[in-house]
């Protein structure tokens, strides 16, 4: 898991707890955690038992979360259920993938600097 991964998951697990005694609204932001969960262990059975690049695997289990996540928001929307949950899940998902894209530019690397020396 990446640093922008574990920032994502303790940003929904955090709204998740903050809202436990409403559970609408945690069911959502957990699920929103479960979705971070699918990357490692599907892209390395893409890996491993496909032949695929890491960065190919990545990619594939990024889109399929921000897939879920774009449904799971949609079928609120549709439902005419309160979709800020799913919004925010969907923006996270999407922003880790993002910060995957961007991980090789000259935008990121200043900032990947700076974590290394601090770790």
């Amino acid at each position: 898991m990446s640093i922008p991964d574990l920032v994502a998951f303790g940003v929904l697990y955090a709204l998740a707890i903050f809202n436990r005694q409403n559970s609408y609204l945690h069911m959502r932001y957990m699920i929103g955690t479960s979705l971070l969960m699918i990357a490692p262990g599907l892209g390395r059975a893409l890996i491993i038992y496909y032949g695929q690049s890491l960065d190919k695997a990545v990619n594939v289990t990024n889109y399929i979360a921000i897939s879920i996540a774009a449904s799971l928001l949609l079928n609120d929307i549709l439902k005419r259920r309160y979709y800020i949950p799913f919004t925010m899940v969907l923006i996270i998902v999407g922003f880790t993938h993002l910060m995957w894209e961007l991980r090789l530019t000259q935008l990121w690397q200043p900032i990947g600097r700076a974590i290394a020396s601090i770790f």
